[in-house]
């Protein structure tokens, strides 16, 4: 599960299916990856990210957000499958097209 959440945070583009405005990234987002689906919620300044995999709860992640110079910074709080994560922060570079929010990690370690 770690490396499946790495691959898609790390070395994929994340495009999500709109469920919110086109112009923000507020509001809910999914992903569906084979048998993952990824769900993302953004409201008042809190993120919270979870997999799903089949039927089964897969992990979840969630800190305080704020939107900058085109990167989503994301503080993380929580992490479920790994607790080292927890107050480091993501740096996610995003753009929002024709409704489909797209995510990419910068080069380095997140």
């Amino acid at each position: 599960m770690r490396k499946l959440f790495a691959t898609v945070l790390l070395l994929a583009v994340f495009t999500c299916t709109v469920r919110a405005q086109s112009t923000s990234v507020l509001g809910a987002w999914q992903l569906t990856n084979g048998n993952d689906t990824h769900y993302l919620f953004f409201q008042d300044g809190f993120c919270f990210h979870t997999v799903q995999q089949g039927n089964a709860f897969g992990m979840s992640q969630g800190g305080n957000y704020e939107v900058s110079n085109g990167k989503l910074n994301i503080n993380v709080l929580y992490n479920s499958s790994d607790s080292t994560k927890v107050g480091s922060q993501m740096n996610l570079p995003f753009s929002l097209t024709n409704g489909q929010l797209s995510l990419r990690t910068e080069q380095g370690e997140v």
